[in-house]
């Protein structure tokens, strides 16, 4: 196995190579010559704020692409493979001491396309002008290859380093569709791409994950978003490369992306059909195609499935003359002539599955999905999948397989075959696997997300409420857990309203209920009361006591954010006795912790305590790990508050170890955190000091900056106790910054 090197030792072996003093250096990058900065880089106190100060390293060092990427490589991931030429291990390397946040840097790079032609000035104007804050824009009609266009071009600037030089904190990419085509739905993919939390809003946490980075943002589609300003604002430092059918869009920069010329369109469709063509027949199909790639994609496909000779396929377009695919014309009505007849020549099995494939989202998909959407077993799938990968309406991925094209997405959708697809099927499908094994980590959910929100307006669509309501409930905790707020406000408004629409009560109290938790995640806590209250009256009238119960669990939480503290005690002691009636053992639990809480915030610590002790008996009954340590760490709370620390101490320990057995990255986190705090309290600087970089690891990996910064600011203190002055300026200055 090749050596493992760190940040630490790469710089370092690096800048003797260059023969540059740490002092040098540090004034190259920062522009000041700050002996102790590189001193705790080069140590491993330390390191750069984010990849753009290690770029501007490499800069200063000369180095080459590749020793850059080695360097980039080292700093975010902690280590590289193989020492670069030059560096040189020293006796004098001082110990390498906790790292610092490393930041993560997204590589959302879309499949490089297995057919590319041309293009060449397109390429090179896009290479000169794709900048730190600069917006380009490619345009041109559907099927022009704008998509395949960017795929290519990141493709080769990966491969020389130039993405890295340019863009060193990563590159997202997101691709709007139909139904999702809302600005809000990117931001929040931007912010969760650096592990940012999405609150209050997309756009805000958008802006705090772009702030001081420099990456590059690829945004396709966009004539389908109207405030695609509403990104373009809180870009900073950011290049974007915008894809749409418009011109009329903000950028420094304009690329129209025009058809294929014919000599490139027939280089294209030989090499896309294997070289089967000859030159003569190859130019005198392309000229009937217009030079549009996706065409030629298509009728490539068609060639290589080998259901006609390229002189039948001419013959068949001579009679078929396709020229709306130039002079600006719609290419719709032509490449829908070309994929129906294609599709005269699938079996009836593989044109029911094109049917099926366009009624799931626009998103890629896996074998299990369609089977459940056409009610196969697993053998019938083989033959009708083969036959459209084999006529291009399809793509292989390296997980499950994707639509070749938004316009053949379209076109599935229109087949009359449709009617055969019964959306029935799948609500019981995803509710299976909302309740299933993957129920604690979800893992299922993300490829999924957009399928069920598809499904679920389709259903509202057909008036088939009831099982649009039912799956949007069932799975609505799996939007909240991985931070999808504003695909989930959007089915919110959709469900509430299909809910009132066909007078069902029960439901419409449910999402209101649900719609006060969204406004409560934004900070809107008034609001959220007002839909709590308009649910709990609903929920009265129908006598549904386990909505009462959520609701006032809810209506406690949003009195007590409103400094409303007898009215948050009033609220919980309501849902303890509807719980304690209902005999619902684990919701008495986790309200005694709530109310335990509300009687902390009043000032009442023993009763507070008194309540946190029988949640943690009750949990500890219920063989709940989870929930027992979390009350026994909400004891320990109560011992800081007055002054017992021995006791804090015992019962986070005790909380830790239940944690640790549960596998919980955020209680043994904070918990971690808070006996770190508690240790150096009582002289434990060292035992502090391990808690805290423990926490802080596992904070920066679940991209809680504010959990990070506020434990460096812990940590600070603990160096200052130990006497390392400056290494707590330094951390208290890091913690700032973040």
């Amino acid at each position: 196995m090749a050596q493992q090197y760190t940040f630490a030792e790469q710089l370092k072996g690096f800048r003797k190579r260059a023969q540059l003093t740490q002092a040098e250096l540090c004034e190259a990058v920062l522009g000041q010559p700050s002996l102790n900065t590189l001193k705790n880089w080069e140590s491993g106190r330390t390191r750069p704020r984010d990849g753009q100060d290690v770029v501007r390293v490499a800069q200063a060092l000369q180095l080459t692409a590749a020793e850059t990427e080695v360097l980039l490589n080292a700093y975010e991931n902690g280590t590289s493979g193989s020492v670069a030429a030059g560096h040189s291990q020293t006796a004098d390397n001082e110990a390498v001491g906790p790292a610092q946040v490393v930041p993560r840097r997204p590589q959302q790079l879309p499949a490089r396309p297995l057919h590319f032609v041309g293009r060449l000035p397109e390429m090179q104007r896009l290479r000169q002008h794709l900048l730190p804050d600069r917006i380009i824009l490619l345009w041109g009609p559907g099927g022009m290859g704008k998509s395949t266009l960017v795929a290519e071009l990141l493709y080769h600037m990966q491969n020389q380093g130039e993405l890295a030089r340019r863009f060193p904190d990563g590159i997202v990419w997101h691709q709007f569709t139909d139904g999702q085509a809302q600005a809000a739905i990117a931001l929040e993919q931007i912010a969760l791409s650096w592990g940012e939390q999405v609150a209050p809003t997309p756009r805000a946490a958008a802006q705090r994950a772009l702030a001081g980075r420099q990456a590059l943002l690829i945004l396709e589609s966009t004539e389908l978003v109207a405030d695609l300003e509403d990104i373009l604002a809180i870009r900073g430092q950011c290049g974007v490369l915008l894809t749409s059918q418009r011109q009329d869009q903000p950028a420094h920069l304009l690329v129209p992306v025009e058809p294929l010329s014919t000599h490139q369109s027939v280089q294209l469709l030989r090499k896309a059909a294997a070289e089967r063509l000859a030159p003569a027949t190859a130019s005198q199909i392309c000229a009937l195609l217009g030079g549009l790639p996706l065409a030629i994609f298509l009728a490539s496909r068609y060639l290589v499935a080998g259901a006609m000779t390229g002189e039948q396929y001419l013959a068949w377009l001579q009679t078929n003359p396709l020229a709306a695919l130039a002079h600006g014309k719609r290419p719709q009505d032509s490449i829908a002539s070309l994929l129906t007849h294609s599709l005269a020549q699938l079996t009836a099995d593989a044109r029911l599955l094109l049917a099926a494939i366009g009624a799931l989202g626009p998103a890629p998909f896996g074998k299990a999905l369609l089977l459940a959407a056409l009610d196969w077993p697993a053998a019938a799938l083989h033959q009708p999948l083969t036959e459209l990968l084999r006529y291009g309406f399809v793509q292989p991925l390296a997980s499950g397989y994707t639509v070749s094209h938004h316009l053949i997405y379209l076109y599935a959708q229109s087949l009359t075959e449709a009617n055969q697809i019964s959306p029935d099927r799948l609500p019981g499908y995803f509710l299976e696997l909302a309740s299933g094994p993957a129920e604690r980590v979800g893992d299922w959910f993300p490829a999924n997300q957009v399928h069920i929100t598809h499904l679920v307006t389709t259903l509202i669509g057909l008036d088939n409420n009831e099982a649009a309501l039912k799956l949007a409930a069932g799975v609505e905790r799996f939007f909240e857990r991985f931070g999808y707020w504003a695909q989930w406000h959007d089915l919110l408004a959709r469900c509430l309203q299909a809910a009132r629409k066909g007078k069902n009560s029960y439901f419409e109290a449910r999402f209101l209920n649900l719609l006060g938790m969204y406004y409560d995640h934004i900070g809107e806590v008034a609001q959220a009361a007002e839909q709590y209250n308009h649910a709990l009256e609903l929920a009265h009238q129908l006598d549904a006591a386990e909505i009462q119960l959520k609701v006032l669990i809810n209506l406690g939480i949003a009195a007590r954010k409103l400094g409303d503290i007898s009215q948050a005690i009033s609220y919980h002691e309501q849902a303890v006795a509807l719980s304690q009636t209902a005999g619902d053992e684990r919701s008495t639990a986790s309200l005694f912790l709530g109310l335990g809480n509300s009687y902390n915030y009043s000032g009442q610590p023993e009763k507070a305590r008194q309540l946190y002790r029988k949640s943690a008996d009750l949990y500890r009954q219920l063989n709940d790990l989870d929930g027992q340590a979390s009350a026994l760490g909400s004891i320990g709370n109560v011992y800081v508050d007055l002054g017992q620390l021995a006791e804090a101490i015992a019962h986070y320990e005790q909380s830790l170890a239940l944690f640790e057995q549960v596998d919980s990255q955020w209680g043994i986190a904070l918990t971690g955190a808070n006996l770190g705090k508690m240790l150096l309290q009582q002289g434990q600087a060292e035992a502090a000091l391990t808690r805290l970089n423990d926490a802080i690891q596992r904070l920066e990996t679940m991209g809680d900056r504010r959990g990070v910064a506020t434990n460096m600011g812990n940590r600070a203190q603990v160096y200052h106790a130990l006497g390392q002055t400056e290494q707590a300026i330094v951390e208290l200055e890091a913690a700032i910054a973040l």
